[in-house]
């Protein structure tokens, strides 16, 4: 998939805005500069999340050929679902955020950068 950067995203730093996904097969690897990584299959089920002592797992469930939802645990309780979607061009990636810890929902646009 590539490496994808955010306008912006509430309380998140600048480094974290980047982050990186590589698909190789029903596995996928994310990383970001600020080191929070994980690697989960695309079918649901759960895998722990590195670097980022908010999150402790998470899992992500693919949703159609271009879209995929994430779920972030913590301590064994949901905090959030982001529903990503890379849009036709492939430059574009729309990413609906529901924090449930706050009960908001919120979007962004992440677009795709050169390598």
């Amino acid at each position: 998939m590539g490496t994808w950067r955010t306008n912006h995203i509430d309380n998140v730093s600048d480094n974290g805005l980047t982050m990186t996904f590589k698909v190789d097969g029903n596995s996928l690897k994310m990383n970001s500069p600020t080191d929070v990584s994980y690697q989960a299959t695309m079918d649901g089920t759960e895998a722990p999340v590195n670097g980022d002592p908010g999150v402790t797992t998470m899992s992500v469930m693919k949703t159609g050929a271009n879209s995929m939802t994430e779920t972030d645990k913590r301590t064994g309780k949901i905090i959030s679902i982001t529903e990503m979607t890379v849009e036709p061009d492939g430059q574009s990636m729309k990413m609906i955020m529901h924090n449930k810890l706050r009960g908001n929902t919120s979007s962004v646009a992440a677009m795709k950068q050169a390598t």
